[in-house]
């Protein structure tokens, strides 16, 4: 799941009013002709539903958002963002959200102090201070961290933490449940998991409830939430197996046989409780867990693009 930085500028009050993040698709030069819209412009087009967007103006963040839907194109921009914007095309993405305001709106700097921020060519932090890009993605290793202490001063929004942030878009009670325990593998999610895997490690065949863990293939964090409950994004493992999948330490071929990074010798897949993977091979994988591994296998650096394991250490 990825987290957005908006810079609002002038133009918080109107788009607060209409519920949505608006922006061009076009930019239009000086002569009033038309070319393409600017690079981080594009990335409204990006945004998942549920994802989480914090909202910037000048040096003050005035709340976050969280996308309803994703964005709409060749909307007409809404009514009230003329004043600043006044060289924008008129038809661009229109993104409806659900506005979280900070009252007052918080210190940027202040917020943010603690939090060790990336230096960044294109996106909104570089090593002097805000870039004054429009809309970009915040780099996934600061992401939560950012919402967290945003959110931990809101009130109403304190201490519930990015899942639930993402969750509260969910306009149905039920779905919305079933998102926030997807997160700890719990509730309906682990129960598929149950029944797919016969209430048994898809690895070792250990059938101790208590010793088995719900795995999501491709992270909770980057999904949207259709895949966080979908239980084809999921394996049941007991606990060595989660921990190095989680990891990416291993991971599985469109075969069922572990890939193994060259980086965990076979002394610790041993002591820590792997005995040999290669032994464990998984059956009654699907072409749909097969759609989410191969996700997943992008993530493992070490596997070569024929899908055995990297020689290099």
């Amino acid at each position: 799941m990825a987290v957005w930085w908006v810079n609002v500028g002038q133009e918080y009050k109107s788009q607060r009013e209409a519920g949505v993040l608006w922006c061009p698709n076009k930019t239009r030069r000086k002569d009033g002709s038309l070319t393409e819209p600017q690079w981080h412009w594009e990335m409204m087009a990006s945004v998942k539903v549920g994802e989480v967007i914090v909202c910037c103006r000048k040096n003050l963040i005035t709340g976050l958002c969280v996308a309803k839907e994703t964005a709409i194109p060749n909307s007409e921009k809404p009514l009230g963002l003329d004043a600043q914007h006044k060289k924008w095309h008129e038809i661009g993405w229109k993104l409806p959200v659900e506005f979280i305001d900070a009252k007052p709106a918080l210190d940027r700097k202040d917020t943010l102090s603690g939090i060790t921020l990336p230096k960044e060519h294109r996106g909104p932090f570089s090593s002097r201070g805000l870039n004054q890009v429009y809309f970009c993605q915040i780099p996934v290793s600061v992401a939560s961290k950012i919402v967290e202490a945003i959110s931990a001063n809101i009130q109403g929004v304190s201490g519930i933490g990015l899942e639930t942030l993402v969750a509260r878009s969910v306009p149905d009670k039920t779905t919305r449940t079933a998102v926030v325990e997807a997160r700890v593998g719990q509730g309906q999610f682990r129960s598929d998991l149950m029944k797919i895997w016969s209430g048994k490690c898809c690895a070792t065949g250990t059938s101790r409830p208590e010793m088995l863990r719900a795995s999501h293939i491709v992270p909770w964090s980057e999904c949207d939430n259709a895949d966080r409950i979908n239980p084809y994004n999921g394996l049941l493992l007991n606990p060595s197996y989660d921990a190095a999948f989680d990891k990416n330490l291993i991971t599985l071929d469109d075969n069922g046989n572990w890939l193994v990074s060259p980086d965990l010798t076979p002394e610790e897949c041993r002591r820590a409780g792997l005995g040999n993977p290669k032994d464990h091979s998984v059956s009654g994988l699907t072409e749909k867990h097969r759609e989410y591994l191969r996700s997943k296998k992008k993530k493992c650096t070490w596997v070569s693009t024929e899908g055995s394991t990297s020689s290099q250490k």
